[in-house]
């Protein structure tokens, strides 16, 4: 089993390629001693459990399985705690796996969703507070690495290990498959349904074809057209 123990190092790594599991690569950012404490991934094959608690300004509702050195995991746009069922299957036997809603999302979508990433970030940072977590390891998938980054700036000394997964430092990033005022018109234009679904295909090697592009899809028909214009804006 990985080995729960922080290293210091100022390392950079960007990985590009599509991995048949996100698995291998948590393992060795966050379980083999010698490997970086900030890893940028960037593929596309991804896909978690529940507890109840307060959270920023609001109730939210948090997965929480497993025992042992806290690894929390932060969905994107579109997404929710859902889909992070795989890892959560497999991590738990040697992790505690903090799964989040952001508000707006998942078993969050009747709540008030927020239109900045500090908002979003001030939302898992206290949930992690509530549950008197001191310590963690934290990833971020798309919008959700927006988020964890902005965590690091805030309460880095919290942090043991941060990944940066197939995301970037804003939204707005040369070569997205469309502009973020694009993203907006189509989500006025087509409905909500429609653009989850064109996002989602964006997020696999193969797309529709990929084996967990349903359980994503599933989980981005839970927020609101208002939720999901926010997230834009944010």
């Amino acid at each position: 089993p990985p080995v729960a123990k922080p290293v210091q190092s100022s390392l950079f790594i960007k990985i590009f390629g599509p991995p048949k599991c996100l698995d291998i690569f948590l393992r060795c950012s966050i379980g083999v001693g010698k490997c970086p404490s900030l890893i940028f991934l960037n593929f596309s094959n991804i896909p978690a459990y529940l507890c109840y608690h307060k959270g920023y300004m609001q109730d939210i509702y948090t997965g929480d399985e497993g025992k042992g050195f806290p690894l929390v995991l932060v969905h994107g746009f579109l997404c929710s705690s859902m889909m992070w069922e795989p890892q959560i299957d497999f991590f738990k036997d040697y992790f505690r796996v903090i799964t989040p809603d952001l508000p707006g999302f998942g078993k969050n979508n009747k709540l008030k969703s927020h239109s900045s990433i500090r908002l979003m970030a001030n939302s898992v940072l206290d949930c992690l507070e509530k549950k008197k977590i001191e310590k963690f390891y934290l990833l971020g998938h798309s919008m959700g690495g927006m988020i964890v980054q902005e965590m690091a700036r805030k309460k880095g000394d919290k942090i043991s290990k941060l990944i940066c997964y197939s995301t970037g430092p804003v939204g707005e990033m040369p070569g997205r498959f469309e502009t973020i005022d694009q993203s907006r018109e189509n989500l006025k234009n087509k409905g909500l349904e429609i653009t989850a679904k064109n996002i989602a295909r964006t997020w696999f090697v193969l797309g529709e074809k990929a084996k967990y592009f349903d359980l994503c899809l599933e989980s981005g028909r839970k927020p609101s057209a208002e939720t999901t214009d926010n997230a834009l804006i944010a």
